[in-house]
């Protein structure tokens, strides 16, 4: 059976759509992506076995993707690609990723009436409230939330099976979109072991940590990820732990606020700012660190999600310190692999992470607890399970002959 992948961002890397993509081949499937390119990769293309037809589109096309649900533009040229790759390729059923592709897929997929899985990777109605290009003009004149949130409530209830990040989120989606909870299963975004080396070293990291008592903070450093929190708790402890080091593993739009907070309180020896890393050299980072950070902030999508990052931290058994966020709080307090604080608090946060500081066998018990906890649940051996359980429902809902 051969399964069409459809997304709007590049690949690689996307660790999420690589997981599943391959979970799929090693069961007998066939998968073949579709997914937009801004970068000028090679047209055709093959990745870990996965097939690949990329659609180059320059930046005008990338801008008119936020406006998507404003003005049609981009679901009228990305539809055509779209029906122009289902006729090349064939595929038995089709596999949506998030929500800005939706409507084109949707569309195209009128003719051909394929049965579709929408597998949407966040809650993009929630967390586009934070983004600055929302906020701003014009993108607050243009971009209309409701309509989104409208359309995702429309998208899931279209598709024939909804895949979904977290628990919390599939109990979300049942109670706020009334969407039925057997149409819905849960793939968390998880540790796969044989992608991620949990003992990776590297020489330069290790010595740029040595000496050090070293926090670490991977992924999008905007604002809404706690960040700015994180570097106030870092300003209030300083003194406190003289070989502190902070550092960032990843960059966003805002870090202009961050870079501003730091030069003016003269934290330039203590923050260090890696921007991104290649994938592989994540491990190594998290390595040569003391404890790890989840500092999100609280909203609807936070809420209900958890960050790659925290079980990374845990496979590699590092202690974590979280915001109290319901999903990712019930993870850490059931592993018992580290400390909660309330979000937005740098004083509760300092609290924590000085109360951790100060037992280092604590810090010891917590990442082994954290470790033990990914190789028995949070892994993507579990994981996988489910995403062959979605499909095994779609494939019996919609009358397709099983593998």
């Amino acid at each position: 059976m051969r399964i069409g992948m459809i997304m709007d961002t590049s690949f690689p890397p996307d660790a999420r759509v690589e997981n599943e993509a391959i979970t799929l081949m090693e069961n007998g499937y066939e998968v073949v992506l579709f997914h937009i390119d801004y970068e000028g990769k090679p047209e055709r293309d093959e990745h870990h076995g996965i097939q690949i037809f990329r659609v180059y589109a320059g930046p005008l096309l990338y801008k008119l993707s936020a406006l998507v649900y404003t003005i049609p533009v981009f679901t009228r040229i990305v539809k055509t690609k779209i029906d122009h790759f289902i006729n090349e390729y064939k595929p038995d059923m089709l596999h949506i990723h998030d929500m800005v592709i939706a409507e084109s897929v949707f569309q195209a997929n009128q003719k051909y009436q394929l049965p579709v899985v929408l597998d949407l990777h966040e809650n993009r109605p929630e967390i586009m409230k934070l983004y600055k290009h929302v906020n701003q003009w014009p993108g607050n004149w243009l971009i209309n939330l409701k309509k989104w949130k409208e359309k995702q409530r429309e998208f899931m209830e279209k598709a024939d099976h909804v895949i979904l990040v977290t628990e919390e989120a599939r109990i979300a989606a049942n109670i706020s979109n009334r969407i039925p909870l057997d149409k819905i299963t849960a793939v968390p975004n998880v540790v796969r072991f044989d992608r991620f080396d949990t003992h990776a070293e590297s020489n330069e990291v290790r010595k740029f940590t040595e000496g050090k008592f070293t926090m670490l903070y991977i992924g999008d450093t905007s604002l809404r990820r706690g960040t700015l929190s994180v570097l106030k708790a870092v300003n209030r402890i300083r003194d406190l732990v003289p070989e502190l080091q902070m550092v960032f593993v990843g960059s966003s739009s805002q870090d202009e606020q961050l870079n501003k907070y730091v030069n003016q309180n003269g934290l330039n020896n203590v923050v260090s700012f890696e921007g991104w890393q290649d994938p592989e050299r994540l491990p190594a980072y998290i390595n040569a660190s003391e404890l790890c950070l989840s500092p999100l902030l609280r909203n609807p999508h936070h809420d209900t999600t958890y960050a790659n990052k925290l079980f990374q931290y845990m496979a590699a058994g590092k202690p974590v310190i979280a915001s109290d966020c319901p999903a990712q709080k019930a993870v850490i307090e059931q592993a018992k692999c580290g400390l909660i604080y309330k979000a937005g608090s740098p004083d509760d946060l300092a609290e924590k992470i000085l109360e951790l500081y100060k037992n280092p066998e604590k810090r010891k018990i917590m990442g082994r607890n954290g470790e033990a906890a990914v190789r028995k649940h949070w892994n993507w051996d579990v994981t996988g399970v489910e995403l062959l359980k979605a499909y095994k429902a779609t494939i019996s809902s919609s009358g397709l002959k099983e593998l």
